[in-house]
């Protein structure tokens, strides 16, 4: 048999993973399987299907004999409750590999498998969308009170959570709009500001898309804006899309 684990954010302990592996080598240990393999991802999305050690994973089993896949929650295996299914179907009849999903007591030996992770995976879906309203609601609040809701820009720095201009950045970020105004394009601003040396935002050289984003966020007018898009999984795209908001 073989293990897999996988946490999410920055803000879970990385124990997590430690912790996962450990239920289910206790598991494997009371049904007297032998682990032969454990693979995880460390800061994943369960959305996202492209994650290198669920890859590993899959490769691993596509060329290798292996009768046991133990993982600690369905949720580990994908937020999205078609890729969590269709992933079952391949290794169950393809491969021959039964999934134990050891907290929930699931598996894949129950014939009614697909209707319990479609039950199971409702309340993870719902738990996301009640995660990414309540922390709307808390920068909402934040906002409302004059506080800062967003990593500032270049340009810009924070102080007991407001926006403030940081004297530095700016001289530059003056720099490059008086050079616009004087008729020089993205490429000339970007080359001039490297050949001066001037740390750029990221990274050790300044871009074109660095100057562009400078030149035509509102932000560098004075004016915030937040919440001007949402970001939504759609099946069958690993990146989620950009949707607007209204105004």
């Amino acid at each position: 048999g073989i293990i897999y684990a996988r946490y999410s954010t920055q803000k879970q302990d990385k124990k997590s993973i430690k912790d996962q592996v450990l239920i289910c080598e206790a598991e494997a240990q009371r049904r007297g399987i032998e682990i032969i393999a454990v693979f995880f991802d460390i800061e994943e999305s369960g959305y996202n299907p492209e994650r290198p050690g669920y890859k590993a994973m899959l490769n691993y089993i596509r060329q290798n004999p292996v009768k046991y896949l133990l993982v600690h929650h369905t949720s580990r295996i994908s937020r999205d409750t078609a890729e969590l299914k269709i992933r079952a179907r391949e290794l169950k009849y393809l491969y021959g590999v039964e999934i134990l999903f050891v907290s929930q007591g699931v598996s894949t030996e129950n014939e009614n498998f697909e209707l319990l992770f479609s039950a199971y995976g409702i309340a993870d879906e719902q738990y996301i969308e009640s995660v990414r309203k309540n922390t709307w609601r808390g920068l909402y609040g934040r906002l409302l009170t004059g506080k800062a809701v967003m990593a500032p820009r270049y340009g810009y720095k924070l102080e007991n959570g407001e926006l403030k201009i940081n004297e530095k950045q700016a001289k530059v970020v003056r720099k490059i709009y008086e050079l616009y105004s004087q008729g020089h394009g993205y490429k000339n601003i970007t080359q001039l500001l490297n050949k001066e040396r001037i740390p750029a935002p990221r990274g050790p050289r300044w871009t074109h898309n660095a100057v562009r984003e400078i030149l035509t966020n509102e932000i560098y007018k004075g004016v915030l804006v937040w919440n001007k898009a949402q970001y939504r999984k759609i099946p069958g795209f690993s990146k989620r899309k950009k949707i607007p908001n209204p105004p």
